[in-house]
């Protein structure tokens, strides 16, 4: 009897899992479907405006270098949801982030090449991209691979470049604490609205204007962040602070 109650429970878990993960699949799909429809649209609009202006050559190289934005745009949004699905596919084995590791050295080489792409771009801004750091336990590992983190660092200090005004600055600090590290990502933005903090971690989540310059985000940065963060057996936070926002995250040592 107690086998059969066994068996019983477990097929349940089993099908309940399953059930799970088709809505999941189902929600990422109509979401996804839902978040493309704007962006091609518009990219169908700038092609045809390219088209109308083949005797002007000035607005020809106008609408065409729209249109390659709109699809870098299209890009990274296709980027971002084959990360999140595969993440997915990990963690539905039951093996996130196995083999992932990487020295504290390493990270450190990843998050300055990290800063130097963030300089670039937010550099015709005139937002400055300050960047400290403290490891001095270089060959500590941790499970997270050196892409990995500086993904999360770029999502990170990117939304920080997109909530600041020209003249603005971001600062990123990585710190080595006893049993992981930190990275702290702050700016000198307008803040995140109170009623959107519970939701900044969810997959196409946006704050109103206030809060980006431009509203050319996917949304799907900070759930790739989070998902990221999970992977490796850390946590992520986001919170206001004095000025600006404040984003911390913390991974353990292997």
């Amino acid at each position: 009897m107690n086998s059969r109650r066994s068996l019983a429970r477990t097929l349940n878990d089993f099908i309940s899992q399953v059930r799970t993960t088709a809505l999941r699949e189902r929600q990422m799909v109509s979401d996804a479907s839902h978040e493309l429809r704007t962006p091609l649209a518009v990219v169908a609009t700038q092609l045809e405006l390219a088209h109308a202006s083949f005797g002007d050559a000035a607005a020809l190289e106008r609408e065409v270098l729209a249109a390659e934005v709109s699809l870098a745009r299209l890009s990274r949004l296709a980027t971002m949801l084959l990360e999140l699905s595969q993440i997915e596919a990990l963690e539905a084995s039951g093996a996130p982030g196995r083999g992932e590791q990487a020295t504290g050295a390493e990270l450190v080489s990843e998050v300055m090449l990290a800063v130097d792409r963030a300089r670039l771009l937010a550099g015709p801004d005139g937002i400055s991209v300050e960047f400290d750091a403290s490891m001095p336990r270089d060959a500590e590992r941790y499970p997270v691979s050196p892409t990995s983190f500086g993904r999360i660092v770029d999502n990170l200090v990117m939304n920080s470049i997109a909530a600041c005004d020209p003249g603005g600055r971001v600062t990123l600090d990585l710190r080595q604490l006893d049993e992981g590290l930190r990275v702290v990502v702050t700016d000198t933005g307008t803040g995140i609205p109170h009623d959107f903090l519970p939701l900044a971690f969810g997959r196409f989540s946006r704050p109103d204007s206030s809060r980006a310059r431009s509203s050319g985000g996917s949304g799907l940065g900070l759930a790739l962040v989070q998902a990221l963060v999970d992977r490796a057996r850390g946590s992520v936070s986001l919170e206001n602070g004095t000025i600006g926002a404040i984003a911390t995250v913390e991974i353990p040592t292997m």
